[in-house]
């Protein structure tokens, strides 16, 4: 707070706004803050005097700087970056591959199940296993714990092949 009549400044790591239904009339009126704390200093930057409340990283907006504007991923560095085409392409691919990959399930499945060998039952149910547990995997990365080895490698991993933030 620089005192006098000043706007409070909002610190590092905290979101601060005017709250809903306090305003400022008069200089000498009290105004009442909604202060939130956020996840990260990097996200929630500390206030400068063209901004001094409700500033966020770039390429973040909404309560407590939480979100990534609509075509925009979040990064490492606390910011949201702008997707590119190639990430339109990768989904793309993806999805070729999974109907191809769906087709040969149903040219299997039509099959005489009788004739089938149990082998390709067990690789197509252990992959559908696989994929049922990555998925897991990728909604228990986001839980804001500190990770130990081997158990961040294998979440980052998961984080890599199930990532489809579009």
């Amino acid at each position: 707070c620089l005192g006098g009549l000043h706007v409070p400044r909002q610190a590092a790591g905290f979101y601060a706004e005017i709250a809903s239904g306090s305003r400022r009339l008069a200089v000498t009126e009290r105004v009442e803050y909604s202060v939130l704390r956020c996840r990260s200093d990097l996200e929630c930057l500390a206030g400068n005097e063209q901004e001094p409340l409700a500033r966020c990283a770039s390429g973040r907006h909404g309560l407590s700087c939480n979100n990534c504007k609509d075509k925009h991923f979040q990064t490492d560095s606390g910011t949201c970056d702008k997707c590119a085409g190639g990430h339109a392409l990768f989904f793309l691919c993806f999805t070729v591959g999974a109907m191809v990959g769906l087709c040969a399930i149903v040219f299997l499945v039509r099959n005489d199940i009788t004739k089938q060998d149990l082998t390709m039952l067990t690789v197509i149910m252990t992959g559908g296993q696989m994929a049922t547990a990555l998925q897991a995997l990728g909604a228990i990365r986001q839980l804001r714990m500190t990770w130990v080895e081997p158990v961040k490698s294998l979440m980052n991993l998961a984080a890599v092949l199930l990532t489809f933030d579009l």
